[in-house]
């Protein structure tokens, strides 16, 4: 299991969709095969033994044509139905006292709610509904026609309660006849329509920045308020859609009663989802990512309107501002303009939390500054594990790393049971269980495997072998093997050395297929044995892809020279690559390490 290695992915299965147009929202049919044209099928690839993730792939969706000839059998019938009454007669009344009783009850009560049930069927007449159906990162826009049915002028107060501010009053009329054209609304827009209101009522309900809004009606006059709603919230995981409730009141100034109420019943669903990223983190650290978008280019799969493409938006005409939409306000999105034909990066900065948290979060990419479709929505899921600090050197053992498994509320009541620990570079850390000599150690991508009792302490030792400069990641996973489930995780973060070089050769070597190119570079390397008795070394590099040795083990005599006979595998672009050779003894300790700088021209 290596991140960095080719994989090659068979499917076998075959996933079928049944579409019915009958069952579809307003907008579904299309955008469903606008996703099939236009959109890749992104997979999450993990290992099914250890549960680490592999990586992520790419596959365009590309449609299959079907020529077969296929001749469908019509049956034709006629469907007879009888229909019967079942019931009985009436009888006479035996007990005519007590229906007169009841219907005096019946008569009382409704007289004592009869003006409760006039006055709730006035405020029903004056409550209108409007129902929409979202999703994250969408703008819906849609208008309420408000009418003075009085004879004497009034302000009208508005007031929105949403407490998650995603409800708000159109009131630039350029983002108003924007937002008509998008939607196709041909109705006129009054310039002037709103008033802020100063004799201080201010409510906590109003969305933030947009103030107490007022308008001011003459006797029998009517307009049309302009709202747009923005959804910004995420799904819990697995629900299908959740409905929620908004209400925008209009309140008389003058009389201080209500004109009328607008009642907006939401319906929200699962976002159709670009990509998904997924990131395996320490905990109590920040996620810093950096994701470079696609050339700009002002057409529709990017997510630009058709109605902003004439320029009207953009002064200069060659560059784009792009606008962002998180659904988690605590995360911090960074983006800047961006020139048409050109690629921009997004940078995009997460906390985490300890230990074993879970951050999930959706975020929406905008071309336009009105947010109306959102050209890419991605999810993003980052895994928080505990963190172990380590530090080694290039092409050295490093010190035994401590790690303690406690079983207590992790396995269920029982007897002991299997459990196997896999780690995400098995070429470069060792697990064991004991210090010295590690009895059990892992072995390649097997794992280490042993049995486990509930309500102990176990204690792992790990050791690392790097091969990069740098800081290093690795992850551990205790699988347990009945229900193939993690029961613990940790990801080691390593800082690397480099190690103490005794010489340095520069090497100039062939590009790959030039003429008078071979498979193989061959080249010679001196070692001087400068003890008094003979040593018997092995030899290792950290980029076995680069360099092999025509033999792995030498011996070298009590103050003698031996040959190291380096072979170079070519490569077939231009760079500069440094490697380390270490000369290491039978106790994996190195004796000297030689640098070498090629050069590939």
């Amino acid at each position: 299991m290596n991140f960095i290695g080719p994989y090659l992915l068979c499917f076998t299965d075959q996933v079928v969709f049944t579409l019915d147009p009958n069952f579809l929202r307003p907008g579904e049919y299309e955008q469903f095969f606008n996703y099939l044209l236009h959109n890749n099928l992104h997979l999450d690839v993990w290992d099914a033994r250890s549960h680490l993730l592999l990586g992520t792939t790419a596959i365009e969706l590309k449609p299959t044509d079907n020529f077969e000839l296929q001749s469908s059998l019509s049956l034709q019938g006629r469907l007879h139905l009888r229909m019967a009454n079942v019931g009985r007669r009436s009888s006479k009344s035996t007990a005519g006292i007590d229906r007169a009783l009841e219907l005096s009850t019946i008569h009382h009560y409704r007289e004592q709610k009869k003006r409760e049930q006039i006055e709730r069927m006035l405020a029903n007449v004056a409550t209108i509904v409007y129902d929409l159906d979202v999703s994250f990162g969408c703008t819906e826009f849609f208008e309420f026609e408000l009418k003075n049915p009085g004879s004497n002028e009034d302000t009208v107060h508005i007031c929105v309660e949403d407490e998650r501010n995603n409800t708000f009053v159109v009131t630039d009329p350029r983002e108003v006849r924007v937002l008509k054209t998008a939607f196709g609304v041909n109705t006129p827009t009054e310039d002037g329509l709103f008033a802020t209101d100063v004799t201080g009522h201010a409510s906590a309900t109003v969305p933030a920045g947009q103030g107490y809004l007022s308008i001011f009606l003459k006797p029998n006059e009517t307009v049309r308020v302009p709202f747009k709603y923005m959804e910004s919230s995420m799904l819990p995981t697995g629900a299908i859609g959740t409905n929620v409730q908004y209400t925008i009141n209009f309140q008389s100034a003058r009389t201080n009663h209500p004109f009328s109420q607008l009642l907006i019943k939401v319906h929200n669903y699962p976002a159709v989802v670009d990509q998904t990223f997924r990131f395996i983190q320490p905990e109590l650290s920040f996620l810093k990512k950096l994701v470079r978008l696609p050339p700009v280019n002002m057409n529709v799969q990017t997510g630009m309107p058709s109605f902003v493409q004439d320029g009207t938006l953009f002064a200069n005409g060659s560059s784009v501002q792009l606008w962002t939409r998180v659904s988690d306000p605590s995360v911090l999105i960074e983006s800047g303009k961006a020139s048409f034909g050109e690629s921009v990066d997004l940078l995009v900065k997460v906390g985490l939390g300890a230990s074993p948290q879970v951050r999930e979060f959706l975020t929406a990419v905008y071309m336009e500054p009105f947010q109306l479709r959102a050209a890419y929505i991605w999810r993003w899921v980052i895994h928080a594990l505990h963190r172990v600090d380590a530090s080694a050197t290039v092409g050295q053992l490093s010190a035994p790393i401590g790690l303690l498994l406690r079983t207590d509320g992790l396995l269920p009541e029982g007897g002991p049971r299997m459990i196997s620990i896999y780690t995400s570079h098995p070429d470069e850390l060792m697990l064991g269980t004991e210090l010295t000599g590690q009895s059990k150690r892992n072995q390649g991508n097997a794992g280490l495997q042993f049995m486990i009792s509930p309500k102990a302490v176990y204690e792992l030792k790990a050791r690392i072998m790097p091969r990069q400069v740098g800081m290093r990641n690795y992850q551990i996973n205790v699988v347990e093997a009945t229900s193939q489930r993690v029961i613990r995780a940790w990801i080691i973060c390593a800082e690397i050395k480099a190690p103490e070089v005794s010489k340095t050769y520069n090497i100039e070597l062939p590009l790959l297929f030039r003429q008078n190119t071979v498979e193989m570079c061959h080249k010679r390397v001196a070692y001087t044995n400068p003890y008094s008795h003979a040593k018997r070394l092995r030899i290792q590099t950290d980029r076995p892809d680069l360099l092999q040795f025509k033999d792995s083990e030498i011996e070298v005599p009590a103050g003698g020279t031996a040959q190291l006979a380096l072979r170079f595998i070519p490569q077939p672009h231009p760079s500069v690559q440094r490697l380390y050779v270490f000369m290491k003894n039978e106790d994996e300790n190195i004796e000297e390490t030689f640098a070498i700088v090629a050069q590939y021209t």
